[in-house]
């Protein structure tokens, strides 16, 4: 069984990995920006 310890540090690691992709697909919804506005309000919300 894991320690509490690893248990936060995986949800963080996982909040991190989340957040990257978030922002990765914001930055290529930038240049289609047209396109991706609904996209956009919806990683955001």
């Amino acid at each position: 069984m894991a320690a509490p310890q690893d248990v936060h540090v995986r949800i963080c690691n996982q909040e991190i990995v989340k957040f990257d992709l978030e922002v990765k697909a914001l930055i290529q919804c930038s240049s289609y920006s047209a396109k991706c506005s609904t996209q956009r309000n919806t990683i955001l919300t």
